[in-house]
């Protein structure tokens, strides 16, 4: 399936917005529901063949879409996953030089991404290992 980042707007068949039954409907496979978070208010759809998780508000509606493998999240034509942190980072400098890093990865607000390379503080070469799209206002 195609994992391709919309900033701001979705990824592959998952359009920001759309019901949990819209979104299920679209990838048309039965997700597991998991609370994310211990105080989370509402939960996670896990397309575990996919490796795709789904974050929704309170109000069911899509907010974020988790993607490690086997999922191939694209970013402008190029593929996230397994590349090392520092490459990633370079590059996103050069489209967001207002990414914000930390221990574990990144954020760009303005490409609605994050990147998720556990002990990037220790290791620059640290392979990314999960990508995250999120709506205006939730990253």
């Amino acid at each position: 399936m195609d994992w391709t980042i919309r900033p701001h707007d979705g990824v592959g068949p998952i359009r920001f917005g759309m019901t949990r039954q819209e979104v299920r409907d679209a990838i048309g496979s039965p997700p597991a529901a998991f609370a994310k978070r211990s105080r989370s208010t509402s939960l996670t759809d896990d397309f575990r063949e996919h490796g795709v998780h789904v974050h929704y508000d309170d109000a069911d509606h899509c907010v974020a879409v988790e993607m490690a493998s086997p999922a191939t999240p694209m970013l402008q034509g190029r593929a996230l996953l397994g590349e090392p942190f520092c490459v990633v980072r370079d590059w996103l400098l050069g489209l967001d030089p207002a990414i914000e890093t930390d221990a574990d990865g990144l954020t760009s607000k303005l490409m609605g991404s994050g990147i998720y390379a556990p002990a990037v503080d220790k290791d620059e070469n640290t392979p990314v290992e999960a990508v995250i799209a999120f709506a205006p206002g939730h990253g």
